[in-house]
């Protein structure tokens, strides 16, 4: 049933906040130096996350990624749960919405895994779990998704901006 490949794409969202919200407080301990502990992923030159979460890539204007990637987990997880626990009058619609993010989720793990292996040269075990995890989610949402994936992206940009297709009548 498709609602087994929904919940199993849920289970695999909180899974990665959870390991972000780790990264998250990795991140902030190295930049504060609130903690002389490493991260338990420090395993060599390789594999050291310490080096990764210290490169000028692990944020964007001073926020860490794996903080902006817990929250767009957390909206994915919403939608989700929107649609398997019935919340919402267009469960379509908000699953598509899901699909569109958990492809974004993707991509920017395709880049991050990039600048990971070909700029910096050092991994990070926990970033490779949630570019795995992410890639899994996505396929859950795909193989959960009821109908063909369509060419209603215009209509429901224009539903989550709110704006109506028909022109406003009146004065």
């Amino acid at each position: 049933k498709k609602s087994k490949f929904l919940f199993s794409a849920l289970i695999t969202n909180i899974l990665s906040i959870a390991v972000h919200v780790y990264l998250t407080i990795q991140h902030y301990d190295l930049k504060l130096g609130i903690t002389g502990e490493k991260s338990v992923c420090n395993l060599n030159a390789t594999f050291n996350c310490d080096a990764v979460a210290a490169s000028s890539y692990a944020s964007i204007l001073g926020i860490p990624l794996a903080l902006l990637a817990l929250a767009t987990h957390a909206i994915l997880v919403f939608f989700i749960m929107s649609v398997l626990f019935e919340m919402t009058a267009n469960s379509k619609r908000i699953l598509r919405y899901a699909l569109w993010l958990s492809l974004f989720i993707a991509l920017i793990s395709l880049v991050m895994g990039a600048i990971s292996s070909l700029i910096i040269g050092t991994y990070c075990l926990f970033c490779i779990a949630t570019y795995l995890l992410s890639f899994l989610g996505l396929s859950f949402i795909w193989i959960g998704k009821e109908d063909k994936f369509g060419f209603e992206w215009v209509e429901d940009i224009q539903a989550l901006c709110g704006y109506l297709a028909k022109k406003p009548t009146g004065a």
